[in-house]
């Protein structure tokens, strides 16, 4: 379920293993419809109408990745068809914000201070209760869409209607900002229990400081304790109690160590979950995640790479795209793992707003931290954008 770019491989692994694959997305044009057997426009955040697909194709699976709108989809079809997924409960514990911070708090998992509000009221209730500066989200959101960092009062209104046009059921979250570096936590549960794969260190635009610009991945850090991390994040998954698949989670550390800002029951976007979780570790999650759905799960052994993998982002100055050159020359260098690019003749460039609206993207590898600072800027400097 969801056959836009970031499903794309999920669809191609399923089809490489024999599977016959019916995918739906609500967008007619998404690439993974041409891709699979059946191409189906069907909007993923519609249970009743993709459980109408899957009865009238008598579907023995139901799987998505990188999608949160699809997750409780998924585990709806599965669960009024007895197949394999995660159930509805748990569905809603990884993808409603609320309910995700509800259980951590119950478990005793460090997470920041929140309060549910309905409206600029509230918000700045909650704001003056936390402290300045505060984090405004929809409960229910991907991608970075509506979330919005509050340095003062007058900030508010806006970030509560920002908010709200992506809050799905009109409900938001006001939380404490956790001051300090930003991580991603990479992981898969099969039969056994979750492991956390692949950890990340984020930065962020200065312009948006909610959006990130660039992730490395390393099995170790010189400045924070990664193993601590991942046995945290462990907790964490079962805490929400996921009986398989991929996560993908983020967690900052300020004075008093890492705390949850959220978790999902799928994997990163941007060929994280297909091209840097099996890179790192030697476990394809995908195609792991697929033997769950269908009943053939197992539990697979790392073998991790003493490797450091980045997936960086172009930033572009504003402008009319005349012309875009050397994306081909970075896709042929064999330290880049993949690479894309959202920008084109024609279209304006405006900076990156949300995750979804940046301007391209580069998964690169290297062995030190040094070798790839220098890869990143030798790619940068070979795509070149001409304005008109």
């Amino acid at each position: 379920m969801g056959a836009g770019p970031l499903q794309v491989p999920l669809i191609e692994r399923a089809l490489c293993a024999g599977h016959v694959v019916v995918a739906i997305d609500g967008d007619p044009a998404a690439p993974g419809l041409a891709l699979a057997d059946v191409g189906i426009s069907v909007d993923t955040s519609d249970p009743e109408a993709a459980l109408a697909v899957a009865q009238q194709h008598a579907v023995d699976a139901a799987a998505s990745d990188a999608s949160d709108v699809a997750v409780p989809t998924v585990a709806f079809v599965a669960e009024r068809m007895g197949l394999p997924g995660i159930g509805r409960d748990v569905a809603t514990a990884f993808t409603d914000k609320l309910v995700m911070r509800t259980v951590c708090v119950a478990a005793d998992l460090p997470c920041p201070r929140f309060a549910e509000v309905a409206d600029v009221g509230e918000a700045a209730a909650a704001a003056q209760a936390f402290g300045w500066p505060v984090v405004v989200k929809p409960r229910r959101s991907q991608a970075s869409k509506g979330v919005t960092l509050v340095a003062a009062p007058e900030g508010v209104g806006p970030a509560v209607a920002e908010a709200q046009r992506y809050a799905r059921n009109g409900s938001l979250l006001v939380e404490e900002y956790v001051d300090g570096p930003e991580f991603t936590v990479e992981g898969f549960k099969g039969t056994g229990a979750h492991r956390s794969l692949a950890v990340s260190r984020k930065s962020h635009y200065a312009h948006r400081p909610m959006v990130a610009n660039r992730l490395v991945y390393s099995r170790e850090s010189d400045e924070y304790d990664y193993a601590e991390l991942r046995a945290l994040n462990d907790r964490v998954v079962a805490a929400l109690g996921l009986p398989f698949g991929i996560t993908h989670a983020e967690y900052r550390h300020s004075g008093d160590g890492f705390k949850l800002i959220e978790i999902a029951a799928r994997g990163g976007g941007l060929r994280i979950s297909s091209h840097i979780v099996p890179r790192l570790s030697g476990v394809d999650v995908q195609t792991e995640l697929l033997a769950c759905a269908t009943g053939a799960g197992g539990d697979p052994t790392p073998e991790y790479q003493e490797l450091r993998v980045a997936l960086d982002f172009f930033d572009f100055a504003p402008g009319r795209v005349a012309r875009v050159s050397g994306l081909e020359a970075v896709i042929a260098r064999p330290d880049v793992l993949d690479a894309g690019l959202s920008v084109a003749p024609g279209k304006e460039i405006l900076p990156a707003a949300d995750d979804t609206t940046r301007h391209g993207y580069f998964v690169h590898e290297a062995v030190s931290a040094d070798a790839l600072e220098r890869a990143a800027a030798e790619i940068k400097g070979t795509v070149v954008v001409d304005y008109e």
